[in-house]
C-alpha cells in the first residue's frame, strides 16, 4: 500500500501557548531509522510545559511536532536496518531520548543516553518531530517491540511514564524490599513508581497527594 505525502500533526511554535494543527509532509526515513504509523499516544504534563517556552533550548527546534509517548506499526525501514530485527508490521513503541549512541559521546559512553543532547539524540516531541501526528520517523534504536498481549496505549506510555519511575526506584533510589518509601505525587510517573516499588517487593510504601481519587487508585 502506497504510504500519504501529507499527514496531520500538532505543532508546537515557540512564543505561542496553544498548538496547532497542520497538514505538514509525512517524514522521510533515514537509512538506519524506521517509519511508524502511530496508533496511540499518551499526553504528558511535560507537553503543556513546552508551550509555555519563548525560545528555544539545547536542540530544539522553534517548530516541531509534539509527542513523546506512541506507540504505533512499522510501515517502512531503512536500508541499514538489520531486517533480523524489524520487518513492517512489527507493533513498536518509541524511546523519546535513545541518545546518538556515538562511542566518544559523555553521556551515551556512560549509559546516560536520556542527557545526550547530539543531534541524532532523537528527542521525539521535545524540540524535535514526535508523536502527535499519522506517522513519525524514528532511528531504530528508538523502537521497541511490543508483545500482542499489550494494547498499543499502554505501549505508547511505557518508554516514558513508565519508565522515569522504575529508573527512579530501582537505580537512582536504589530501593530494596525491607525499606520504607514515601511517593509524593499520584500522576502517571507517581502511580508508576508505586507499581514499579510493589513489583521489587517492598512491603511498606507510603503515598502523599491531595486528590482522593488518586489515593484511592494507588
Amino acid at each position: 500500500m502506497a504510504l500519504p505525502t501529507e499527514m496531520n500533526a500538532w505543532v508546537a511554535k515557540m512564543g505561542h501557548r496553544e498548538p496547532f494543527r497542520s497538514r505538514v509532509p509525512v517524514p522521510d526515513v533515514a537509512s538506519d531509522g524506521l517509519l511508524v504509523q502511530v496508533e496511540a499516544m499518551g499526553v504528558c504534563h511535560s507537553d503543556c510545559s513546552l508551550l509555555q517556552l519563548d525560545a528555544p533550548i539545547y536542540h530544539m527546534k522553534r517548530e516541531y511536532i509534539l509527542g513523546h509517548e506512541g506507540a504505533g506499526k512499522v510501515v517502512k525501514i531503512g536500508p541499514d536496518v538489520n531486517p533480523d530485527i524489524f520487518s513492517l508490521g512489527d507493533r513498536v513503541a518509541i524511546h523519546l531520548i535513545p541518545g546518538c549512541n556515538k562511542s566518544d559521546c559523555l553521556e551515551c559512553s556512560r549509559g546516560l543516553h536520556v542527557l545526550c543532547k547530539a543531534d541524532g539524540s532523537g528527542n521525539y516531541g521535545l524540540g524535535r518531530d514526535g508523536m502527535f501526528a499519522e506517522y513519525v520517523a524514528c532511528q531504530a534504536r528508538a523502537a521497541v517491540k511490543v508483545p500482542d498481549a499489550v494494547e498499543m496505549p499502554a505501549a505508547a506510555v511505557a518508554p516514558d511514564a513508565v519508565l522515569t519511575a522504575y529508573q527512579a526506584v530501582k537505580y537512582t533510589g536504589a530501593v530494596q524490599p525491607d525499606h520504607t518509601i514515601v511517593i509524593f505525587g499520584l500522576g502517571g510517573v507517581g502511580l508508576n513508581g508505586v507499581q514499579t516499588a510493589l513489583h521489587l517487593g517492598v512491603k511498606r510504601i507510603l503515598v502523599v497527594d491531595r486528590r482522593q481519587h488518586s489515593l484511592d487508585e494507588a
